[in-house]
């Protein structure tokens, strides 16, 4: 297994009693499963053209033109994000998971020195990874 979502729901649907994701008869499952693929399959991608833009251009003078536009993509991504969850609690609504987790994690990957946003321009998505930031496990995980 590869992908981050797939991971995610392997490891979730094989410990349910963490209670990180809505069973697969929960009418919440398939707004999980469409947040998982979208933080890990649209916006991962964006972030990838900042830290390794030869896998997109083929030679080295393109690199800043793709890190460039990976900055006006996580701009986008994030402001379509910040819209999305709205004044929810969580991503899933009243209901915290992994996507929230995954969410605070691809925070931590934005660097203002690359050229990347600030959380401060998405308070709804800040707002859920500050709060995800603050449960002790997710403390324990990334060593906060």
């Amino acid at each position: 297994m590869h992908e981050a979502s797939a991971i995610t729901v392997f490891l979730t649907d094989r410990h349910p009693e963490a209670g990180l994701a809505p069973a697969v008869d929960d009418p919440l499952r398939g707004t999980f499963l469409q947040w998982l693929v979208y933080l890990s399959n649209t916006l991962q991608m964006a972030y990838q053209l900042t830290y390794y833009p030869w896998r997109f251009c083929e030679t080295p003078d393109h690199y800043e033109s793709a890190r460039a536009r990976s900055c006006i993509r996580l701009r986008e991504i994030w402001g379509f994000i910040d819209q999305a969850v709205g004044d929810r609690e969580w991503m899933l609504g009243e209901r915290f998971s992994a996507a929230d987790i995954h969410l605070h994690m691809l925070t931590t990957w934005l660097s203002p020195d690359r050229g990347h946003p600030t959380m401060d321009e998405f308070p709804n998505a800040s707002r859920i990874a500050a709060k995800t930031a603050e449960r002790a496990t997710v403390k324990k995980v990334f060593g906060l």
